[in-house]
């Protein structure tokens, strides 16, 4: 129902797709004319024959079409356009065309190859992450990534109290309320698919930032194509492909690309709207609006985005008391621009609603204790969270400098873990040797671009939270420094220009080719699921795979066919798995371990003693408990089992079903007669704690 409610929606918005996408066409061609230096009053003649054209032409195929089908029609239409671009087209094109030209601008070699190199080897980077889809499904995926039907839209919806502790649960969901539809599909390939499209277009807002720096003066544009000119975007895609630490979280159904993606839109449009700010505050919107939706897909964007964002608003001061113009200009538009910043910012207001209400507090994670200094209270059974601490015995300097070398060159040790699925390599050690040297032989011959100028502005405080983080955090991710690892390289495409005209250009080609290729090695060899290889080839389902069908395969291996059948019968049924994280969790309905509820993810409190467990049980209207089979015992979990024990002992579950060493049981509201749970007890330590599978 959900999707065909998208689908729908999909529909609407693309009514007039015909005209929508030969318009779009259109303009590319204008756009593309302009640059190649045809003056603006040639195209807008061109453009108004074209618009003779399509009148003349619709009106035709509405009087030819007027009882045919609405998709008939629209056909008609189409081929109407796209015959009026054609025309006009070939008009423009031989319109300008030299007396010794025999064709379209001829593009130089060097050009050329140049773009066939980086073509092919932004393909092939593409293609090992493709390679691998469909076994890629790492822990976060399972955990919570392609769970949303459960944890976030099950029952009434997104605003219903899921009855989940675990702070994943309660993040700010932008991401997963954007890709809801996809994770109703049997195959969770088409949800990490989404997010590899979505590294595609960084790559594409990645090249867009590297032009913008890299020019020098206020509404410079190269006319022809040159290898200078080409250099920036090249350059910028080739790097960003061959970062692991990007690169790797395009594989997985975690919000980290589309708030690196957005981070990256804020920039471009920010450095756009200085670029030429004459009646383009729809930039200034864009970024204000990739703003306040990247606070919607993760709490750390917060931190991150807050950081770049706020360094704009004081650039924008600055440039606003410089340029006289720009700041009228705004003013004259400003009723537009707060109109169209109402839609990011009522999508963040209607994600941080659902964290509110469930909470008690717009935001989670490590940032509760900052919240709760300004009057907001955490709501049981949630518990505020304090600052992090990196928990090192060494000074906070000493750690710093350590993680520092370890991230640039050897990711290596306890606090290292999840760098290695998602680190920089070392080529970010030459990227910052080449800042280094771009910042001293620039000094002079340089011209600076205001453009380059906000950059710096932007790129230093950004850095100094970056350190922040890295000295506090116990636990370093790798994902946590995209948009560092972006703006190092969007820094080293400056420079690398510069160098080309100083003649430094051969020996710094000379030293990142290696690195490219030990970025290769990286990446095929690395992945967030720490997964290698590729997945089998399959040629009746080309590459789909159906992973319900295959959790429910493993499931049954293990013993659960029944139990399955049980707990599938009501999508909405509430289960506390006391299993192997987070595979005790691909029941079909709302599952949460013993793992989600206990500390650091949860509140030790809830499982303190069996009372509070209790509580905590009707607070989330639990239906079911499940016990894998060997994951409790002596040994193992033990303070778990005393405390399952004690909840049978009690009364508080009932029915308990054995299969296979594994265990269901039903919370009961009243506690059962002591004579009734005493013989569940004896069944519990006979059934479970005894089990032998080979004797069976």
């Amino acid at each position: 129902m959900r999707l065909s409610v998208y689908a729908l929606g999909v529909a609407a918005l693309g009514f007039d797709f015909s005209s929508i996408s030969c318009q779009c066409i259109m303009g590319w061609q204008t756009l593309s004319w302009m640059l190649d230096g045809r003056d603006k009053v040639s195209v807008q003649v061109i453009e108004t024959g074209k618009q003779a054209l399509l009148f003349t032409g619709r009106h035709f195929w509405n009087r030819k079409c007027r009882k045919k089908t609405w998709w008939q029609q629209e056909f008609a239409v189409f081929k109407c356009e796209a015959t009026a671009n054609s025309v006009t087209g070939h008009v423009c094109v031989n319109s300008n065309k030299p007396a010794d030209s025999g064709g379209s601008r001829e593009i130089p070699r060097r050009v050329r190859r140049a773009w066939t190199l980086a073509a092919g080897w932004c393909a092939l980077m593409f293609l090992i992450q493709v390679g691998r889809l469909n076994i890629a499904l790492d822990f976060d995926t399972l955990w919570y990534g392609v769970r949303s039907q459960y944890i976030v839209a099950g029952g009434t919806g997104l605003y219903e109290n899921p009855g989940l502790v675990g702070m994943v649960y309660v993040y700010s969901k932008g991401f997963e309320v954007l890709t809801l539809p996809l994770c109703d599909l049997a195959s969770h390939s088409y949800l990490t698919f989404f997010n590899l499209w979505l590294a595609v277009l960084g790559i594409g807002a990645m090249v867009w930032n590297a032009v913008l720096l890299t020019g020098n003066r206020k509404q410079e544009t190269e006319k022809k194509l040159t290898y200078h000119s080409v250099l920036p975007g090249i350059m910028a895609a080739v790097l960003t492909v061959s970062v692991p630490g990007i690169m790797n979280m395009a594989l997985t159904a975690k919000a980290d690309l589309i708030t690196w993606l957005l981070q990256l839109i804020m920039l471009g449009c920010f450095f756009q709207y200085i670029h030429v700010y004459e009646n383009h505050w729809i930039f200034l919107s864009g970024a204000a609006g990739s703003y306040f939706l990247s606070l919607t897909m993760k709490p750390t964007s917060l931190v991150f985005s807050t950081a770049v964002f706020g360094m704009m608003g004081l650039y924008l001061l600055w440039f606003w008391f410089h340029e006289r113009g720009a700041a009228a200009d705004l003013f004259h538009h400003m009723v537009r621009l707060i109109v169209s910043l109402c839609l990011p910012f009522g999508a963040l207001a209607g994600i941080w609603a659902r964290t509110m209400k469930i909470t008690g507090m717009p935001v989670t994670s490590v940032f509760t204790s900052i919240f709760a200094l300004f009057g907001f209270k955490m709501k049981y059974p949630f518990a505020t969270s304090e600052l992090p601490q990196n928990y090192q015995e060494e000074s906070t300097l000493h750690v710093l400098a350590r993680r520092i070398w370890q991230i640039l060159m050897q990711p290596q040790g306890e606090d290292m873990g999840h760098v290695i699925l998602a680190w920089g390599t070392s080529l970010m050690a030459v990227l910052i040797v080449m800042l280094v040297l771009y910042g001293i032989f620039s000094k002079k011959g340089d011209e600076q671009s205001h453009i380059w100028n906000a950059a710096l502005v932007i790129f230093f405080p950004f850095v100094i939270v970056s350190l922040i983080s890295l000295s506090m955090l116990y636990q370093i991710d790798g994902n946590y420094f995209m948009l560092l690892y972006s703006m190092l390289i969007l820094g080293a495409c400056r420079a690398m220009v510069y160098f080309k005209k100083i003649g430094f250009y051969p020996l710094a080609s000379k030293c990142l080719t290696p690195l490219l290729v030990l970025n290769l090695i990286v990446t095929a060899i690395s992945s967030w699921a720490w997964t290698a290889g590729f997945s089998e080839i399959h040629l009746l389902n080309k590459g789909r795979v159906n992973h319900r069908a295959q959790e429910q395969a493993r499931m049954e291996e293990k013993g659960n066919t029944l139990i399955w059948q049980e707990v599938s019968q009501d999508p909405e049924n509430r289960v506390i798995a006391f299993g192997t994280h987070p595979y005790c969790l691909q029941f079909p309905c709302n599952v949460e371990s013993y793992k989600d509820i206990t500390s650091p993810w949860g509140n030790v409190e809830l499982v303190n003693s069996p009372e509070a467990f209790e509580t905590y049980m009707a607070y989330a209207k639990t239906d079911y408990v499940y016990a894998e089979a060997g994951y409790l015992g002596p040994g193992s979990w033990e303070w778990s089992l005393d405390l399952l024990r004690e909840l049978i002992r009690r009364g508080s579950l009932t029915d308990l079903f054995f299969e296979n060493g594994n265990m269901l049981a039903r919370v009961s509201d009243t506690a059962v007669p002591e004579e009734e749970a005493q013989n569940n007890l004896e069944m519990f330590e006979q059934e479970y704690l005894f089990y032998d599978a080979e004797a069976q």
